[in-house]
């Protein structure tokens, strides 16, 4: 009887020992569990600009909705966080009438550290009061330089302003079309930022303003619309 008992526990235990060994093998070759999947943070785009960028700023009217960073974030998706720096009146002349520069939205723009970085100004400098084409072109050099080297080393583009038609408020599409244009391409070129070109996106179409300078819904819509085909 004793003999069988030994024999009973020394087969238990050699049960137990291979039941053990085949777990512990499996664990090994089991393979582990894949990580929960992380959403990519999205890229950060800042619009800076004038008049025609902010749109309407109070968020409670309606039309709040129609400027055209709001479209190209609709456009875009979740994917991207655009934010809206345009700031009514301003010049990228520091000698204009109200400099960009000198906006609480330029400071605040820089300080987001974005990732993609889209820049159209130029409206108001065609202004008689403002228009100063010897300083325009440094001026713009400084100005893209400065967002080109933020630590976030964002994307830069330059986009072309819209044209403009005629208007009580003094914009100059000559102006515009012959002199702000064709500086802004040599800029672009000097400085390795690409340009999007928006003038040409309402030069056919004076409907998409409503004051002939600017954009309504469906003109926002199509500049929305030509930024999103121009990013890289």
């Amino acid at each position: 009887m004793r003999k069988l008992e030994q024999r009973l526990a020394i087969f238990i235990v050699l049960v137990l020992s291979i039941g053990i060994s085949l777990a512990y093998m499996q664990a090994r070759s089991s393979p582990s569990p894949a990580p929960a999947s992380v959403a990519p943070k999205p890229l950060t785009v800042a619009v800076v600009g004038d008049s025609i960028t902010e749109g309407v700023s109070d968020p409670t009217d309606p039309r709040h909705k129609e400027s055209y960073p709001s479209q190209l974030q609709t456009l875009l998706g979740s994917n991207y966080k655009v934010i809206n720096y345009g700031a009514s009146g301003r010049t990228l002349l520091d000698t204009g009438d109200l400099p960009y520069t000198q906006s609480p939205v330029y400071i605040t723009s820089h300080q987001t550290n974005p990732n993609i970085v889209l820049i159209m100004l130029g409206t108001n400098d065609s202004k008689p009061q403002n228009w100063n084409a010897r300083e325009f072109e440094p001026q713009l050099t400084k100005f893209v330089l400065g967002y080109a080297n933020l630590p976030s080393h964002p994307k830069v583009y330059v986009m072309t302003p819209p044209a403009a038609f005629a208007n009580d408020i003094n914009v100059s599409g000559a102006v515009i079309e012959h002199e702000i244009i064709p500086a802004i391409s040599r800029v672009a070129a000097k400085t390795h930022v690409s340009v999007v070109d928006i003038f040409s996106v309402i030069s056919a179409h004076p409907e998409y303003l409503t004051d002939g300078v600017h954009p309504n819904a469906e003109g926002a819509k199509a500049i929305a619309q030509r930024i999103k085909s121009s990013l890289k």
